[in-house]
């Protein structure tokens, strides 16, 4: 899907955070609601972007489809911004835990869907070192999602994986 912000609706701002704004928005085509993180250059890196939000990127661009990793869908270029297009997942743990108390039972299925989205950016060489509750998204107790890859780190293993480091529109 090559996009611009023209096929957006703008519904609202969800957060912002050091590298831009996200956004809440509706595809225009689709009808979706996606997350618009609007990530602006302020400092010249790899190819002019921050070396987190590449890492960010690539990591997702690498990583196959999985349940509990958040999808990137799309992103684009947008004046000194780039815009990264992710599936909408309404709240972050830490919110749910500021206003439910969480049984037994639907602490071990978070527990459950955390772990599985670690091992399987585990297994696929990949390191994500943030550890906190704010990273785990969630629409409900059925579907929490590993999000936030600016601290991931790659496991070379073989020279294979070594593709991740071009950028791709």
């Amino acid at each position: 899907m090559s996009s611009n912000l023209q096929n957006y609706q703008v519904l609202g701002t969800v957060g912002e955070g050091a590298h831009g704004i996200v956004l809440k928005a509706r595809h225009f085509g689709t009808g979706k609601i996606v997350a618009l993180k609007k990530v602006t250059v302020k400092k010249t890196a790899v190819d002019g972007l921050p070396v987190q939000v590449i890492r960010e990127i690539k990591a997702l661009q690498y990583l196959p489809q999985h349940e509990n990793i958040v999808a990137l869908r799309d992103m684009f270029p947008q004046g000194l911004s780039v815009v990264l297009v992710f599936e909408f997942i309404p709240s972050n743990l830490w919110e749910i835990l500021d206003v439910y108390k969480l049984t037994g039972p639907q602490i071990k299925c978070y527990l459950s869907m955390l772990l599985k989205g670690v091992d399987f950016i585990h297994a696929n060489n990949i390191i994500h070192r943030v550890r906190t509750v704010s990273l785990l998204f969630a629409e409900n107790l059925a579907n929490a999602k590993l999000v936030i890859f600016f601290f991931a780190v790659f496991r070379i293993s073989n020279l294979q994986t070594c593709s991740f480091l071009r950028l791709e529109f």
